[in-house]
């Protein structure tokens, strides 16, 4: 699993910028959710040359703000006006926590 990582991570940006001729410099969490990266996962990105990292937790992310795990809203086209309005003002960033507190205790139940 560790070089499947290291390749996912190291590997996929040299052959990015290989193919591409332009350098890589932010990396994105597959899937982006709190599963899908640990403290081990955001240390290899680090040591992998990258500037930062996405996740998908919905939020804004600020100065001071560890720069491998910045948050971002989903919006798509989909999105009527108020929706986006309501994305950007904040109104979405506290989804992330109940879904957190409902993962828990569904994992207390089993």
């Amino acid at each position: 699993m560790d070089k499947d990582l290291e390749y996912e991570i190291s590997g996929l940006k040299a052959f990015m910028e290989e193919k591409l001729l332009v350098e890589c410099r932010f990396f994105a969490y597959p899937f982006g959710h709190g599963r899908s990266f640990n403290g081990m996962t955001v240390d290899k990105v680090k040591r992998s040359g990258y500037e930062g990292a996405f996740t998908n937790l919905i939020g804004e992310s600020h100065r001071g703000d560890d720069i491998f795990l910045l948050k971002r809203t989903r919006v798509s086209e989909n999105n009527k006006m108020w929706r986006f309005r309501a994305k950007l003002l904040g109104c979405y960033d506290w989804i992330d926590n109940v879904k957190m507190v409902a993962r828990g205790l569904k994992s207390e139940r089993t």
